[in-house]
């Protein structure tokens, strides 16, 4: 999802991470259905028209340990 000022700058000084160019693939659950982390796809851009950005996969899979996903 994009984002713009004024909705990154307010999120980032609350502690929101924002993980570009990464779509989520998996969610792992751990005890009690709690979510323990999310496993991303990285893309990379294939254009620079920001108003129809373009993206390719890499299949370059990553896991990062989460408490919470919005």
């Amino acid at each position: 999802m994009r984002a713009t000022d004024e909705i990154f700058e307010p999120a980032r000084f609350e502690g929101v991470n924002f993980i570009p160019y990464s779509s989520p693939i998996e969610y792992g659950m751990g005890k009690d259905n709690k979510i323990e982390y999310i496993e991303f796809d990285k893309n990379m851009p294939i254009n620079n028209d920001p108003d129809a950005l373009k993206y390719t996969k890499t299949n370059q899979h990553y896991k990062m340990k989460v408490d919470y996903v919005v």
